[in-house]
Parts: structure tokens; C-alpha cells; sequence
């Protein structure tokens, strides 16, 4: 019983910190802002078409407001898929690091938006 205690203790002050340093980054498919209601599903492919799995994907606001303050990292999934959630709407620069590569890309989203695809083709 001690020992359960203290490792969820210690898992719970691991995330407690890793939250206070703002180096949060998780593997999951979809990341929530609850910020807006855009959806953005990021496709990354290398140039044959493939999916790459495990490339990592960040987003963060562009504009000054402070709604549009934010930077949100996941890693793709082996369908090469990311899905950001409740983003708010407006510019948005799109990161990704792949097969030792660096991508950058701008889009916006717009007012009304509900959902944004955008494709990354990374050359071999």
C-alpha cells in the first residue's frame, strides 16, 4: 500500500511540474486548447504517399491576442495523423520534425470554422 501510494505521489508531482514548466507533450491523438471551436488534423507523408508515424507536430497562435497565445505539441500516430481541438480561430504557425527534418507552414482557420485539414508532404 505505501509503495502504491508513493509512486502515484510521485507520478502526480512529475505532472504537477512538467504543467509549472510549460513542457508539456503528450502522444495522444487529439490535443484540446479549449480555447475556440476550430479543429485542425494535421496528414504528414513522406513522398511516396506513406504515413509517418512519430513526427512531432506543434501548433501556436500567431496573432496578439491573448486567446491566441498558446503552442501545443503531439507526435503522429501510425496513420501519420495529429488532430488539435478547440482552437480559437485566426493564424497559425504548424511545426513538424521528421526524418531529421524541420517543417514550417502558416494557415489560418477561420471565424466559423468547425474543421481544417492540412497536409505535410516531407521529401525523402
Amino acid at each position: 500500500m505505501f509503495r502504491n501510494s508513493t509512486l502515484l505521489l510521485l507520478v502526480a508531482l512529475w505532472a504537477f511540474l512538467q504543467v509549472l514548466s510549460g513542457q508539456t507533450k503528450s502522444s495522444s491523438t487529439a490535443t484540446a486548447l479549449n480555447a475556440g471551436q476550430c479543429v485542425v488534423m494535421v496528414e504528414v507523408t513522406n513522398s511516396n504517399g506513406s504515413p509517418i508515424s512519430g513526427a512531432s507536430v506543434s501548433v501556436r497562435g500567431k496573432s496578439d491576442s491573448p486567446s491566441s497565445r498558446f503552442q501545443l505539441f503531439e507526435n503522429t500516430d501510425a496513420k501519420g495523423h495529429v488532430r488539435f481541438a478547440s482552437l480559437p480561430a485566426g493564424q497559425m504557425l504548424l511545426s513538424i520534425e521528421a526524418n531529421g527534418k524541420s517543417f514550417s507552414r502558416k494557415f489560418t482557420t477561420s471565424g466559423t470554422c468547425n474543421f481544417t485539414k492540412v497536409e505535410i508532404l516531407i521529401p525523402e
